[in-house]
């Protein structure tokens, strides 16, 4: 298994506790209604590249976030990141993010950052 497969094989399991019941079949579904919902636009393997990268607190304060809440369920999981018209938009995360930004937290982050390929 290459190492961009296995980047998308966590990405699928992010996206699994996105899916909705009778709407998202698969996880792939859930992280394109997500996109969709973001920025428009559907990012899957066949047209994006994912790689894996350590984001400063510095990194995370700078990603596009969705809302304000902090009470993320789980904590340790690579965010997942969207790379679009130079901004980055956290689809899987936006609460993690939020609670290590609110608390400071130095910790660098694992991220996986996909892009449309060029």
């Amino acid at each position: 298994m290459s190492e961009a497969e296995v980047l998308w094989s966590q990405i699928h399991a992010a996206f699994k506790a996105h899916q909705i019941q009778r709407i998202d079949q698969t996880p792939q579904m859930a992280m394109d209604r997500i996109a969709a919902k973001c920025i428009g636009l559907s990012f899957n393997p066949d047209k994006c590249d994912v790689n894996e990268v350590m984001l400063s607190l510095d990194d995370l304060k700078q990603l596009k976030r969705y809302h304000k809440e902090a009470n993320p369920k789980r904590d340790g999981d690579a965010i997942v990141v969207l790379v679009h018209d130079g901004y980055q938009f956290v689809i899987d995360g936006n609460k993690r993010v939020n609670k290590w930004v609110n608390d400071e937290d130095a910790t660098p982050r694992r991220a996986l950052i996909v892009k449309v390929k060029k």
